[in-house]
Order: C-alpha cells, then sequence, then structure tokens
C-alpha cells in the first residue's frame, strides 16, 4: 500500500518522501538549528521528517538543500522535485 496523507480519514495526496531527519541526524545538527538557519519553525521541519507535508515548497527545499551542500534531488528523491535547482534563488542561511 502507498504512504499516503489522510485529512479527517479522506485520502489527500501522496507523502513526499525524504531523507532529511537521516541527513540532519548524520551532520549532527538539530531541528532547531536547522529552522533558525533556514528561517523556518522547528516544527515545520518535524512535519516534513515524518511526512506530514505533502510537498514543500520549491524555496524551502531549496534552503534545506543548500544549507547540507547538497542537491533537492539528494534529499527529496522524487520526480516531483526534479524542476527544482539549486541556483532556483538565493536564500539566507547558516
Amino acid at each position: 500500500m502507498e504512504n499516503m496523507l489522510y485529512n479527517n480519514n479522506r485520502r489527500c495526496g501522496k507523502i513526499m518522501e525524504n531523507r532529511l531527519r537521516e541527513i540532519r541526524r548524520a551532520s549532527d545538527i538539530s531541528q532547531e538549528k536547522l529552522a533558525g538557519a533556514i528561517y523556518t519553525t522547528r516544527q515545520t521541519i518535524i512535519a516534513i521528517e515524518k511526512g506530514r507535508v505533502k510537498r514543500p515548497s520549491d524555496e524551502l527545499m531549496v534552503a534545506i538543500a543548500k544549507y547540507f551542500g547538497m542537491r533537492v534531488e539528494e534529499i527529496f528523491p522524487t520526480p516531483l522535485v526534479q524542476h527544482v535547482s539549486r541556483e532556483n534563488a538565493e536564500y539566507p542561511y547558516r
């Protein structure tokens, strides 16, 4: 069975799988530190890691990838992000 998001017991879309938790932990970075560095909330990082976010914004995925010095596709390995590149925009981080 596919991983799906549910809203009031109704299917509302596929979960976007990601490697954020794995990469963040391997880098010994806390959720709070990552959130502060990319100007978002810890709750947003938690939601992404747990698959509660159907699809993070392009800007957020780019900011996360830049923070770790990786390509978006390495963190969010899905065809849904192929159009997103690290050079989409300049976002302050770290």
